[in-house]
């Protein structure tokens, strides 16, 4: 019996040692597919961290810019609100002054007609016999205009005028020079084209910058002819140099009325 005890012994230890050797392979290779698993876990959750992390930083650009459009939004709304609560206030004045406009408008009618019948022929008289056509067939026109057919020439008029400056020349009969221009009036006297020249042009540098375009309208009453003819050639030369010094930027022109004399 002890000898088959010994030989069983024997028999079992390499079947030990071989169990040993198969259990400690499969440790290992439950080891090193558990570590290549962790590693492609954390690869995983690397990944999965860096794309949530540029997810977050899409979102915070996005959110900035967002941000920033609702600012821009509310910064429009305000530059808009304040546009339209000036231009209101604009087309208030606009208003109202359209109100003043009518009423002085039809001032000027009421008084237009009740020039007195000697004034209207003392206009007309030095006037050539084509001129004086002219001039009634223009006065029986308006007269026979409707009201609202006057005012809209006035107020066409008027509109001119914001876009052009006219000037006025006016000699009287005491041969002394007025010149009206920007709401200003000046008085001088001259009796050569040199001096009406130096004149014009004097006043024209002391005044505001004109608008693009200036008229210049000269007339006279019971002026001497020297004087008148003094007055016509000074004004086309004071022109050409107004035009010159301007650099160009602002056009003169010149209108010779003649005879106009004061309305009474």
């Amino acid at each position: 019996m002890s000898l088959s005890r010994r030989k069983l012994t024997f028999q079992l230890t390499p079947l030990l040692d071989l169990l040993l050797i198969v259990i400690f392979a499969q440790y290992m290779e439950v080891r090193q597919t558990a570590d290549t698993q962790a590693v492609e876990v954390q690869r995983e959750l690397d990944r999965m961290n860096t794309e949530a992390d540029l997810a977050r930083l899409q979102l915070q650009a996005r959110l900035e810019v967002a941000v920033q459009e609702r600012d821009q939004l509310l910064t429009d709304k305000n530059r808009l609100q304040s546009v339209l609560d000036r231009r209101e206030t604009e087309l208030d004045e606009e208003l109202q002054q359209s109100r003043k406009e009518i009423q002085e408008l039809g001032e000027i009618l009421s008084r237009l007609f009740r020039l007195p019948r000697a004034t209207i022929e003392k206009v007309l008289a030095a006037r050539t016999e084509a001129e004086r056509a002219e001039l009634r067939l223009e006065i029986e026109e308006l007269a026979g205009s409707r009201a609202a057919d006057m005012v809209k020439h006035l107020r066409t008029w008027r509109e001119l005028l914001k876009r052009c400056d006219v000037w006025d020349l006016h000699i009287g009969d005491d041969n002394a020079s007025t010149l009206t221009a920007a709401g200003k009036s000046f008085h001088f006297r001259a009796d050569t084209p040199e001096r009406f020249e130096a004149e014009i042009f004097a006043r024209y540098k002391a005044l505001p910058q004109p608008k693009s375009l200036v008229v210049l309208l000269v007339s006279w009453s019971d002026a001497q002819f020297g004087v008148r003819q003094a007055a016509t050639t000074g004004v086309v030369r004071a022109i050409e140099r107004m035009h010159d010094d301007s650099n160009r930027r602002t056009r003169f022109e010149y209108a010779i009325l003649g005879y106009s004399p004061p309305l009474q």
